[in-house]
């Protein structure tokens, strides 16, 4: 049984309260001690600060064996996705509770699709959005540019990331909607084969909540595709519920070093909410596959944690009522369910290292910082956008992302949805089948890009109203004017 309001079914000892009802003293227990963890030694690896560390595991994930047939755990675009961030998480919460006089002290959810996200990016909690004027730094609450430190890059790109966190928060209608999570949670298999980007999003409850529409690669190949840099790029899978969040954040949640943002951990307690809740309708005993996908299957031990001690596997993070941990409001969203197939699994018990912990630790934002006034204007034409994100150099953007087109045939090819083309020196790839407007919204809007790195003006700023009314014209082939 889920956690309801205040009173905890027995046995539920660390309770995930809704961050939108925390109350002022539970926001500050969880904001001091997120803080205590940024200057605590990382009791693993003492080059790092113990919140380091947890970005540190998350950029491994890309790290993987180009000489290997099947080179790494797919901890993104796979099914170790939702185990692996699980445990991820459960490590957040026993580090949060070491340097935190609350021995019960849990890492809150955010339930993005409740559009109302005052509480959550308030002045006294997450702070809010990035300051345009200050390539995208936020500069309020608590995380801000001057009290907290960025120190850890993306996988295999010294430099890129920056020393504060960039956010470039989008409109809250964008985020997903109730009928998303109420329809992958009547899907029955957990995921299915080949287990990567290519599973059907209709048949895998991992691929639908991971945001994935089943025609993505990680750049030109199959999901299991490792370069000879040994860093694989984020997947390009699709953006839409876990994936749309990301992108809607913006900044350091845009990167493998997503985790710099303390945004990230009510972002993922969520998505483990939602499993959760899939795991009450359709059984905990459902993780699949069992065996045959080394590095992935039900009992292979996780990487990187193994690298720290950490012996555990997906059997046995299964069941969240065995570390005690239940959910405050999980109930399912009261939109009508849509139908899906399939799956079953192995449970466990959680295994690893414990080790013993440093020492402790101190208006409300909707939107981009300065939020672009409505256009008045007639809709911008397409050379008009062209001309405004041409680039020279590549900037991948998260989820759909083209910044650089070689033809405005290329870009239009791009925003009506037939490919999404990425040119980077040296290299062409072509991703299928992303939305239209994904990259669009990032463009017109000048939202930053993957990396920190922003778009360059286009000189016009649109309102969701314009912006709608331009996707609409680009899909009905008005590519010539």
């Amino acid at each position: 049984m889920a956690c309801s309001g205040a009173a905890a079914p027995v046995g539920c000892k660390y309770v995930r309260k809704n961050a939108k009802t925390m109350t002022a003293q539970e926001r500050d227990e969880f904001v001091k001690a997120v803080l205590a963890l940024k200057d605590a030694p990382s009791p693993y690896d003492s080059s790092l600060k113990y919140y380091d560390q947890f970005v540190h595991w998350h950029t491994e994930l890309q790290r993987c064996d180009p000489n290997a047939a099947m080179p790494m755990l797919m901890g993104h675009a796979g099914p170790m996705l939702l185990p692996w961030h699980r445990e991820h998480l459960l490590l957040f919460d026993e580090a949060l509770r070491s340097v935190s006089e609350n021995k019960t002290l849990t890492t809150p959810y955010w339930d993005w699709t409740d559009t109302d996200i005052d509480a959550v990016f308030s002045d006294d909690f997450m702070g809010g959005s990035g300051d345009t004027r200050q390539n995208n730094a936020v500069t309020t609450g608590p995380f801000r540019r001057d009290a907290f430190i960025v120190r850890v890059d993306p996988l295999g790109l010294p430099g890129a990331g920056s020393t504060f966190l960039q956010r470039f928060l989008g409109s809250p209608r964008m985020l997903p909607k109730p009928a998303e999570v109420t329809s992958a949670l009547e899907i029955p298999a957990y995921d299915t084969a080949p287990w990567d980007l290519t599973s059907d999003p209709n048949e895998s409850f991992r691929q639908r909540l991971e945001g994935n529409s089943g025609r993505g690669s990680f750049g030109g190949g199959s999901g299991h595709e490792c370069p000879q840099s040994g860093v694989a790029p984020l997947p390009i899978g699709g953006n839409t519920m876990h994936n749309a969040v990301h992108a809607w954040v913006g900044g350091a949640m845009s990167t493998s070093a997503s985790t710099n943002d303390p945004v990230f951990w009510l972002h993922h307690a969520n998505v483990d909410r939602i499993w959760d809740m899939w795991q009450q309708k359709h059984g905990v005993d459902t993780y699949v596959p069992l065996d045959g996908y080394p590095a992935n299957s039900a009992n292979d031990v996780m990487m990187p944690f193994d690298k720290s001690g950490i012996s555990v596997t997906a059997a046995m993070v299964a069941d969240n009522r065995k570390f005690g941990v239940c959910f405050e409001e999980s109930g399912p969203p009261s939109s009508q369910p849509a139908p899906g197939t399939g799956g079953t699994g192995a449970t466990g018990g959680r295994g690893g290292a414990t080790p013993s912990a440093g020492a402790g630790g101190g208006g409300p934002a909707t939107g981009g910082a300065g939020a672009p006034p409505p256009s008045t204007g007639p809709a911008p034409t397409f050379t008009s956008l062209y001309d405004g994100i041409m680039m020279d150099n590549c900037v991948p953007c998260h989820g759909a992302g083209i910044v650089a087109f070689q033809t405005k045939q290329e870009a239009y090819d791009s925003l009506v949805g037939a490919d999404v083309v990425e040119y980077c020196p040296g290299e062409k790839r072509v991703v299928p089948g992303d939305p239209a407007t994904s990259v669009l919204i990032q463009a017109l809007k000048g939202e930053g890009c993957r990396f920190g790195r922003p778009m360059p003006p286009v000189g016009m700023r649109l309102s969701d109203a314009d912006i709608e009314r331009f996707s609409a014209w680009v899909r009905a082939g008005a590519k010539n004017d």
